[in-house]
């Protein structure tokens, strides 16, 4: 994997941001996703 590759991955899956109450980009966009579902079903 390339390196820019790298810190696309590390930023997405593995970095933990605090206005997403300390999930990463990636988790927070499934909860997102899960509570939209919720809301439509």
């Amino acid at each position: 994997m390339c390196l820019i590759g790298k810190y696309v991955n590390w930023y997405n899956y593995q970095r933990l941001h605090s206005s997403l109450d300390y999930k990463t980009p990636a988790e927070k966009e499934l909860e997102i996703k899960i509570n939209n579902y919720r809301k439509v079903a």
